[in-house]
């Protein structure tokens, strides 16, 4: 039985919710990782990666562009928001 137009629509919604949710995941590891190296380490490379995207403008498109510049942007800030979690003894009562 053919779907309905409301029903694909439904679908694509409920396949880019979990495609965004997904990206968050990802989002949330890489910066996770990153935050457990040197400060100096991370910031060059994402000051090397925006710079490379920046010279594939062309082959991005600008939309993608200021998505990957977003983005980048976003993960550097949960860079220090991870790095600013407390740790040991006093951290596990907060999470309790």
């Amino acid at each position: 039985m053919p779907r309905t137009l409301s029903e694909r629509v439904a679908d694509l919604e409920t396949a880019a919710l979990k495609s965004e949710g997904a990206q968050f995941a990802v989002h949330d590891l890489v910066a996770r990782m990153l935050a457990r190296l040197p400060d100096a380490d991370v910031r060059e490379m994402i000051e090397d990666l925006i710079e490379h995207a920046d010279e594939l403008d062309g082959q991005l498109g600008a939309d993608r562009l200021v998505g990957y510049n977003d983005e980048m942007r976003s993960i550097s800030e949960e860079i220090e928001h991870a790095r600013q979690l407390p740790k040991g003894v006093f951290a596990r009562l907060l999470r309790a």
